[in-house]
């Protein structure tokens, strides 16, 4: 009795394993078949959010569809200016393209062109309606897989750098390729760095307790400021203030 029932839970495993051997071949061909990096054909639905299309596409109809989408940070036209080497331009239309991680810009007399981390160290950019001029430099390599943007809060000894990337909303999402064609499957999301003069740029959360420990522990003035004022920094701008008033001491 016993070695039948080990018999049939022989088999049931032989059963299982054969089928799951035929279930990976079907998936391998499917892949060589569409050349699609997913292994197959993707989903829009589930892996977009895209609901304006019912039908499944390939990995390569996919790709194509994605370069044409595109999320702008700032778009603005009009009293644009940009500061970069020493010189100063009007412009007409400046976006900052955070999918493909450069800023476009459009001259008076019609001219384009892109700045991208490959091309440039530092620049930045002065929109009609905010103050002061937005400062954006490249980050290494080394933080992410390819250089990217990095707008500098507060610059000195230790910068305060905010960077923009884009999160998927739907969990099947994948923002790494591109934009879907629709927009709201995707939201632009703010990671902030500290960047102490000579190290490489590191991931802050901004809050109180690591306010203290990263900028207190080098400067006791900045354990004072901070306790002293009594302000919430989460928030970027009380953040700026800690940074700033560091720097300041190291003039």
């Amino acid at each position: 009795m016993l070695i039948e029932k080990q018999q049939k839970m022989r088999n049931i495993v032989l059963t299982t394993a054969a089928l799951f051997g035929i279930f990976l071949e079907v998936q391998a061909q499917s892949g060589a078949e569409t050349g699609a990096i997913d292994g197959g054909r993707v989903n829009l639905r589930q892996d977009t959010g895209f609901v304006g299309a019912g039908y499944n596409e390939t990995a390569e109809e996919r790709r194509k569809r994605l370069q044409g989408g595109v999320m702008y940070l700032r778009d603005v036209e009009g009293d644009v200016v940009i500061y970069k080497d020493n010189l100063e331009a009007n412009l007409s239309k400046a976006k900052m393209n955070v999918f493909a991680n450069q800023i476009e810009t459009v001259s008076a007399n019609g001219g384009t062109t892109y700045y991208t981390t490959h091309i440039t160290d530092r620049f930045s950019i002065k929109y009609p309606d905010e103050i002061k001029p937005r400062t954006f430099i490249p980050a290494p390599a080394a933080n992410f897989r390819q250089p990217r943007f990095m707008e500098v809060l507060s610059d000195g000894k230790a910068k305060l750098l905010r960077h923009y990337l884009v999160q998927a909303n739907s969990p099947g999402a994948n923002a790494a390729y591109g934009v879907s064609a629709d927009l709201d499957a995707y939201k632009l999301k703010q990671e902030y760095y500290i960047q102490i003069e000579g190290e490489s740029p590191a991931l802050i959360y901004l809050s109180k307790r690591s306010l203290k420990k990263l900028l207190g522990s080098r400067e006791p003035a900045v354990l004072d400021f901070i306790t002293s004022n009594r302000l919430n920094y989460t928030k970027p701008e009380n953040a700026i203030q800690v940074f700033d008033f560091y720097n300041s001491l190291q003039n």
